[in-house]
């Protein structure tokens, strides 16, 4: 089985693997944080008041084992994927055993006996942006302890190219400001680890948008809108997140590696000079403007 963890972009490449035949699962992550400072185990007693105070549902699906645990080795997987998902904010670090985790902060005034546990042992913090890909690579490293022998993919996040504006939008804090040269660098150092693949989020999209000929709405369709006082227009992002067009490409440069043991770029999975310049929006006639108004 090829086991996916992450945030919804490994979701979605789990369900393209499955559509394709693969044996694939997914779950997901809260932040590096929980696995880099994991004590190695599910601490007992924060388990326990979670499941007496019912309050699991607060994990948003990031369960316990999953935040301090590695995938698990037995039976062996396939292949492990992670992506650089965005990480889950505020955590809760252990004021004497220093490990982290998360849980969405409403739990604490929902049930407040879990709110005192809570406010009693841990205090709140947001891991720095400036320092995700250590915290990654750290995580990976711990993986790699448990996995000596499995293969390891990571899969990148797109670029913010102006092309791919207005304003290109990724949920991982900071990622756009971080700039290209941060990510490339992770990806050389992805690239030197053993049995471990780097997938190019940027080729792979860039050749799913050649053969297409589709405009960049097609592929990034849903625009972020952040409301400005005072009445002025909204400032408006393209969210780069949910490409549903790259999944199925992924899923399949996913198993073409594992057969072949090397990751293969196609001619045109090159960053064409439109992602470069500047978004010109497409321009609907009257009745395509017509057609989605309807």
């Amino acid at each position: 089985m090829i086991l996916f963890r992450g945030n919804c972009q490994m979701q979605f490449c789990a369900e393209a693997a499955r559509a394709a035949g693969l044996d694939a699962s997914f779950a997901a992550l809260a932040s590096p944080m929980t696995l880099i400072t994991s004590p190695g185990l599910v601490p007992p007693l924060l388990a326990e008041m979670i499941a007496a105070t019912g309050t699991g549902e607060y994990l948003n699906g990031r369960e316990l084992a999953d935040q301090f645990l590695p995938p698990p080795a037995d039976p062996r997987p396939e292949a492990v994927v992670v992506n650089l998902f965005h990480e889950n904010r505020p955590l809760y670090l252990h004021n004497r055993d220093g490990y982290a985790f998360y849980l969405d902060p409403q739990a604490l005034t929902a049930v407040p006996s879990l709110g005192r546990f809570i406010n009693r042992h841990f205090r709140s913090i947001v891991p720095n942006p400036d320092t995700y890909l250590d915290r990654l690579a750290a995580m990976l490293l711990r993986w790699r302890e448990s996995l000596p022998d499995v293969p390891f993919f990571v899969a990148g996040r797109m670029s913010h190219y102006p092309g791919l504006g207005p304003s290109p939008h990724s949920y991982l804090e900071g990622w756009g400001a971080l700039g290209p040269g941060p990510g490339r660098e992770f990806a050389v150092w992805v690239k030197a680890q053993p049995k471990t693949y780097f997938l190019d989020a940027d080729r792979i999209m860039a050749g799913v948008a050649a053969r297409s000929g589709a405009p960049v709405e097609a592929h990034f369709p849903f625009l972020r809108l952040l409301a400005r006082p005072a009445g002025g227009l909204p400032e408006i992002s393209r969210d780069l997140e949910h490409a549903g067009s790259l999944w199925p490409t992924l899923a399949q440069k996913i198993a073409t590696t594992l057969a072949t043991g090397r990751v293969d770029y196609a001619p045109d999975e090159t960053v064409p000079a439109s992602f470069h310049r500047p978004f010109v929006p497409e321009r609907l006639d009257a009745a395509a403007m017509a057609a989605h108004l309807a």
